[in-house]
């Protein structure tokens, strides 16, 4: 099954090259959250799961040549990402 994924309704810049490395990080994390969409009611349960497995496995984003952690400013700026 693919993932299919929608960011139509995301405010955040995504075009751009500092933030689409985060919002592909958060579509392929809906899958390890159990989480299909960040919304205005659920986007800090969607950050506390993130975090959680983030800390696992130390981090996501990659900047710099260096694994970071999603912020809870990038997720609360996705609400609007859906995924299948």
């Amino acid at each position: 099954m693919s993932l299919n994924w929608n960011i139509e309704n995301v405010k955040a810049d995504w075009k751009s090259d500092d933030v689409w490395p985060i919002t592909d990080a958060l579509i392929w994390a809906t899958m390890s959250v159990g989480m299909n969409e960040i919304t205005n009611s659920n986007w800090r349960e969607f950050y506390s799961r993130a975090y959680m497995i983030q800390t696992i496995h130390g981090g996501w984003i990659i900047e710099k040549g260096k694994t970071r952690f999603v912020t809870p400013k990038e997720v609360r700026d996705h609400i609007g990402l859906h995924t299948n």
